[in-house]
């Protein structure tokens, strides 16, 4: 003869259910790294540098900083609307890198300002600005294109 199941046992497997969702909705609220007022961790802003290595001035090709003969970069992060950078390079630039990952930034737009110098310290790269770059809640990324 068929049994059924208690209704003891449904609504206990109903109870242990949603005892379950409760759950995984607190943790998903409070680890770092999701949706919740406790994540401690700020995104990460990425800018890709496309160095211009055309040295035509109607084209433009999408290079490095050794195709495009740059050795040295000076450059400053600023949040729009602030005078003050949020980041900068270290006091008489840096190696020319293709690219920059900004940590620990409040959300916000920024505008990146970038001065390329050859191996003589000519600056071959006037300044040039990528503006912009907006990052909020997730990490972002960005293409920059350095034209010469």
């Amino acid at each position: 003869m068929r049994q059924e199941p208690s209704t003891v046992t449904q609504r206990g497997g109903l109870w242990t259910a949603l005892a379950a969702c409760g759950l995984a909705l607190a943790l998903t609220l409070t680890l770092p790294g999701c949706l919740g007022s406790s994540n401690s961790s700020r995104p990460v802003l990425s800018v890709d540098l496309m160095w211009d290595d055309n040295t035509s001035p109607t084209a433009f090709n999408a290079g490095s900083c050794q195709s495009a003969g740059v050795a040295n970069v000076v450059w400053t992060l600023t949040k729009v609307g602030e005078k003050t950078p949020a980041k900068a390079s270290p006091s008489g630039g840096e190696s020319c890198e293709n690219g920059f990952d900004f940590f620990d930034l409040p959300p916000g737009t920024y505008d990146l300002t970038i001065t390329g110098y050859d191996s003589s310290d000519t600056d071959v790269w006037k300044t040039t600005k990528c503006t912009g770059l907006r990052i909020e809640a997730f990490d972002d990324a960005f293409r920059c294109d350095m034209l010469q």
